[in-house]
């Protein structure tokens, strides 16, 4: 009787201390989910909301689709002209493809060089080096506020560094 008394007092302590354990671990997660909404800069306070897209017509995928336009019909012209000039289709057509391809692809590359840019200086901070920055372009798409929020978070970055080694 007396060790039944024993184990369903440990038991009951048990299961209230699980029982506080879950409550902290609920206000910790709505309190990292709070904090996760709000982004702090320097001057304000910024909004994110991270399962919606940032916008269904941006600038980036207007560019995108001016490259894919032109590129059309750049092809669509060539293709045109080869069949025009008495070119086999067979040939006209895979030469067409090639060149509307490598036109998308110059372009694109314009588009995503400030991405890579990002993944270098990400490498160089990860290595130990946080002065690397990326050169910011007058973008107001989504890689131009990332590529400011990049720079941003490389400078904060490094003042924390450089407070932690004094």
């Amino acid at each position: 009787m007396v060790l039944e008394n024993k184990i369903d007092n440990a038991n009951s302590e048990q299961y209230k201390n699980t029982k506080q354990r879950n409550l902290l671990n609920k206000n910790s997660n709505a309190q990292l989910k709070n904090k996760s909404k709000m982004r702090f800069t320097n001057s304000s306070v910024k909004h994110n909301y991270p399962n919606r897209p940032v916008g269904f017509f941006s600038s980036l995928k207007i560019e995108l689709s001016a490259i894919i336009v032109f590129a059309t019909a750049i092809a669509f012209v060539m293709a045109w002209f080869l069949l025009k000039t008495g070119l086999n289709g067979w040939i006209a057509m895979p030469l067409t493809l090639i060149v509307a391809l490598g036109i998308t692809y110059i372009f694109s590359r314009g588009l995503t060089a400030p991405l890579r840019q990002m993944k270098n200086a990400a490498e160089a901070m990860a290595d130990g080096d946080y002065s690397v920055r990326v050169a910011v372009e007058n973008r107001r798409d989504e890689v131009g506020k990332l590529t400011l929020a990049f720079n941003e978070m490389a400078e904060e970055l490094e003042h924390a560094d450089q407070m932690r080694r004094e």
